[in-house]
Parts: C-alpha cells; sequence; structure tokens
C-alpha cells in the first residue's frame, strides 16, 4: 500500500475498502504558538494520542490510516471550515478552539487568533487533510465500488458517556447503511452501549457529517473511545470486531 507522509497528514492506503481517521491524534504545535498557550494548554489535555496506537492492528487487516499530526489547538480538523465574510476581532470559530474541553482558557489573555489567522491555519493545514481525505475515498470507490469511513476519537471518563469504552455514532439514514450500523449495534450489546444521532444534532463530528453518504457508496460511522477504558484488552478486542465487520460488509459491496 501507498504511504504518504508529511509532517502534517500521513495517509496510508490500504487493501481493504475501509480508511480510519484520526483528526485528534496530533501534538506537534509551532513554537510561535506555544508562546501564546496557557499552561494547561500545552499539556494539550483534549489530544487523543493514544488512538493510533490502540488501532495498531488495523493495518495488519489491510485498512488505510489517515492521521492529522498536528495538535487540535492549531486547528480541528474535524470542525466545518468557516465560509463567512471575515471580522475584526478575535476568531470565535471552532476551527481554532480558544477553550479546554473542560472550559478552561487556551490562550493567554490577548493572545486568540483573528479570522485572518483562522483562514491560514485553513489553507495550511485543514485543507491539506480534508484533501488526501477526499482523494482517498474516491481512489477506494474506484477500487472497491464502495468506502467505508471510521472516524476515532476519544472521550473522557467525565463525559455523559463514562460508563461506556467505545460509542459508535453516525447517521444511518443520509450518511451510513442502517444495515452497517446495526451489525455495528450487535457488537456493542445493546441501544444503551451505542449511540445514533442525526446530522443536526452531531456537533463536533464534520467528518462524519461531510463525507457518509450512502448514496455516493461512501459509509461513515465515528468512534468514540475511552481516554481510560475499564479493560484496554477488551476494549482493543470490541475495536478489532468493529472494524473486520466493517471491511466483511464492505466486501459484499464491491
Amino acid at each position: 500500500p501507498k504511504a504518504a507522509n508529511s509532517m502534517k497528514v500521513t495517509l496510508v492506503q490500504g487493501s481493504v475498502p475501509l480508511l480510519i481517521s484520526f483528526p485528534h491524534s496530533g501534538t506537534i504545535l509551532p513554537s510561535e504558538l506555544k508562546s501564546r498557550l496557557t499552561e494547561q494548554a500545552l499539556d494539550l489535555p483534549d489530544t487523543a494520542e493514544f488512538l493510533p496506537e490502540l488501532f495498531g492492528f488495523a493495518t495488519g487487516m489491510g485498512c488505510g490510516t489517515i492521521i492529522a499530526h498536528f495538535a487540535r489547538y492549531l486547528i480541528d480538523v474535524d470542525e466545518v471550515r468557516q465560509t463567512r465574510e471575515l471580522d475584526v476581532g478575535p476568531a470565535r470559530s471552532p476551527l481554532c478552539p480558544v477553550r479546554t474541553a473542560d472550559d478552561k482558557p487556551v490562550y493567554l489573555a490577548g493572545e486568540e487568533p483573528d479570522q485572518f489567522e483562522v483562514g491560514q491555519r485553513t489553507a495550511e493545514y485543514w485543507q491539506p487533510f480534508h484533501d488526501d481525505l477526499q482523494e482517498e475515498l474516491l481512489r477506494m470507490k474506484h477500487r472497491f465500488g464502495v468506502a467505508v469511513l471510521l472516524n476515532v476519537k476519544s472521550t473522557d471518563n467525565a463525559s455523559r458517556h463514562a460508563d461506556r469504552d467505545v460509542i459508535a455514532i453516525a447517521d444511518p439514514e443520509a450518511g451510513c447503511n442502517a444495515g452497517l450500523f446495526s451489525l455495528l449495534e450487535q457488537i456493542l450489546g445493546s441501544a444503551d452501549s451505542l449511540s445514533s444521532v442525526a446530522p443536526e444534532s452531531a456537533s463536533g463530528s464534520h467528518i462524519i457529517l461531510h463525507y457518509g453518504n450512502p448514496a455516493k457508496r461512501v459509509h461513515a460511522v465515528e468512534l468514540l473511545v475511552a481516554r481510560e477504558s475499564q479493560d484496554k484488552l477488551m476494549t482493543q478486542s470490541m475495536l478489532r470486531r468493529l472494524v473486520l465487520t466493517c471491511i466483511d460488509w464492505a466486501k459484499t459491496r464491491t
């Protein structure tokens, strides 16, 4: 499989119709940005650095992967790109978060990016990730006739999903085949251990909402994995089953 590497994005092409995306696993921050961040933000508390290793088995199963190497405090590739006109003053775009997940400031006072800077970061970091992602999905459709996209992020144990190690999110009508989603639901055990959400309520899930389109043969599911798993080996075994199910389902559609 072809591997494309850069300091910004690593894309590894797979040999099966499944691509796994890691939008929040990067840790790189430009030195000029580090000097503007709070001490807490420099610890990157909202980074899911552990996920690519947890899914290390997937490449051996033929899966493709795409990883954003830059930290989400630089720019969040799982947020929608801004298209409105620029305003004067600090930006309030989720593309460049100014608050951590536990509502602490990311930037020192007066150091927040303005919308011009958000636009610069979008062009330099956000766009290359999405260019690679879209191109790979098109390649998969051309080769296999179908593409399944797993967008993998983390959830901490203080969230509303604190009692769950793995949560699946999808729109089983507009973003993912309902039959595939049902198979994933069976693996996770019950409807209580799996969350199905409509696009308008899937805040912060731009990737699955934008790319998932069964009519165009792209099926997108988001997996939220607990940062502190109750049983890491059991969690990894469940993830392996979810990945294998997606591969097997996709192969029946090729």
